[in-house]
């Protein structure tokens, strides 16, 4: 049975000086809770508002916060990528600034990986009670999109609460650098024969801020992806499948 000794948490933020101080706080907490060897790896992905100053101020008053800068924007996979190059523990957990869900469920998470023995473990949706229309419609198509052709499997796949053993993650040599990241770690980790276990979690509407996901140009950007991905997909040797 898979044993999770030590947790980074990976957050990637752009422009979230309402909430960079909560989160990190937060994950600390709730990691402290559940490990004694955690650390949070905040990604600032060139942000134009406070969140850099906020960032620094919680590294250089805590050892096991972690700040990575990025030089330029890079988009959600670019961010993602970076922050788990820099993580150092056995498993690595995502999720966002703006609490897509209680950090309670960080502990669900590990014990679920750690139950099952599983490589991946990922939270959907559940009893979306303060889900806008708008993203619970987002949500239905792409996941119904992704699933129709790639059949990963999975019920929600971009919400932002994933856990993965690093080894795994890492040996999957991840190519994209936008939102599109999250479709091609799973089609790629059920190639792998990765087991995959998942659970529902309450998610929680953004109260703060403005959401960098939900736009016509991420979704452009991740249709684009897509189409790159499913020809790079039809191009592979049938022995490379």
């Amino acid at each position: 049975m898979k044993k999770v000794d030590s947790l980074s948490v990976v957050i990637p933020m752009y422009n979230e000086e309402y909430y960079a101080r909560e989160v990190v706080v937060e994950v600390i907490r709730a990691v402290s809770s559940v490990t004694p060897r955690g650390e949070v790896i905040a990604v600032d992905d060139h942000s134009s508002d406070a969140t850099p100053v906020i960032l620094e101020n919680l590294v250089s008053g805590d050892s096991r916060i972690k700040m990575v800068c990025n030089s330029r924007r890079l988009g959600l996979g670019g961010a993602l990528l970076a922050g788990f190059a820099a993580a150092s523990n056995s498993a690595v957990l995502y999720t966002d600034a703006d609490f897509p869900c209680d950090m309670g469920n960080i502990r669900r998470a590990v014990e679920l990986m750690e139950r099952e023995d599983a490589d991946i473990v990922s939270a959907y949706r559940s009893g979306c009670l303060r889900e806008s229309f708008h993203r619970s419609v987002y949500s239905f198509v792409f996941n119904g999109i992704v699933n129709l052709f790639f059949n990963p499997g999975i019920k929600d796949v971009n919400f932002s609460f994933k856990l993965f053993d690093r080894e795994k993650l890492n040996a999957l040599r991840i190519g994209s650098r936008g939102s599109f990241i999250n479709t091609e770690i799973f089609v790629k980790a059920k190639r792998s024969g990765y087991k995959i276990a998942q659970f529902p979690a309450q998610y929680l509407r953004r109260t703060k801020g403005v959401s960098k996901l939900d736009n016509f140009g991420n979704i452009f950007g991740i249709l684009r992806e897509m189409a790159c991905f499913a020809v790079s997909e039809r191009k592979r040797r049938p022995f490379d499948r």
